[in-house]
């Protein structure tokens, strides 16, 4: 195997590796328990065959209130994708800023895909002090978006995250950042946690992704 299919391999496995470690009781027993539970039947004459439930219809169930009592799917894909910004491969960065002094618009180089995120870099350094960071984030349509901030340190640990809310189907998103004094970068993620029109199907032969448009300024 080269080592692109290495690299590959590893990364499409990173989301299945950090659920199983985070939620399983012991190791591997959360990806048993998504096949043991995601059996197909299908009629003896269909002409083709069932495709549902499948491991993610299954993870719906299971981790509700996984993280507090209300928290669902959409919250457990945002998490991991604020952890996988410090997960080796690290991911690719879709754009990395120096502080914005003036207010600068940015557009994902590529949209996302369901389940996949974005990640924007924001460097502090420069900053005066007690200055904020004011982003505001707009979406296409069809797609929902959930974004975070996260403070990290100059070794890149979170240490800090903030959610920017918006509503399940809306498509636009803001915040004001405070509190930046002594972190080194800040981290905008923005998370594709589904079409708003079905939930995420595997055996869905096109995935729909969505672009996204993001102002940052330094106040």
């Amino acid at each position: 195997m080269d080592g692109a299919s290495t690299s590959f391999g590893r990364g499409a496995s990173l989301f299945f590796d950090w659920i199983d470690a985070r939620f399983g009781v012991r190791p591997g027993v959360l990806l048993l328990g998504m096949w043991a539970l995601a059996p197909t039947q299908t009629p003896p004459h269909a002409w083709q065959w069932a495709a549902s439930p499948t491991g993610f219809d299954v993870l719906r169930v299971s981790l509700k209130g996984a993280l507090w009592q209300s928290s669902g799917f959409d919250d457990v894909l945002v998490r991991f994708a604020v952890a996988r910004a410090s997960m080796h491969p690290l991911p690719r960065v879709a754009w990395h800023l120096p502080w914005p002094k003036v207010a600068r618009r940015i557009a994902a180089p590529e949209p996302v895909a369901p389940l996949g995120a974005s990640y924007v870099l924001v460097d502090h350094g420069g900053a005066p002090v007690g200055a904020r960071l004011r982003l505001e984030a707009q979406w296409e349509d069809y797609g929902r978006m959930r974004w975070i901030i996260a403070k990290l340190d100059p070794a890149g640990r979170v240490l800090a995250d903030i959610p920017i809310v918006s509503l399940d189907r809306g498509t636009h998103a803001s915040l004001t950042v405070d509190g930046l004094d002594g972190i080194d970068r800040v981290l905008v993620v923005a998370e594709n946690v589904g079409s708003t029109d079905h939930e995420f199907d595997p055996n869905q032969r096109e995935w729909e992704p969505h672009g996204w448009l993001l102002t940052i300024e330094g106040q």
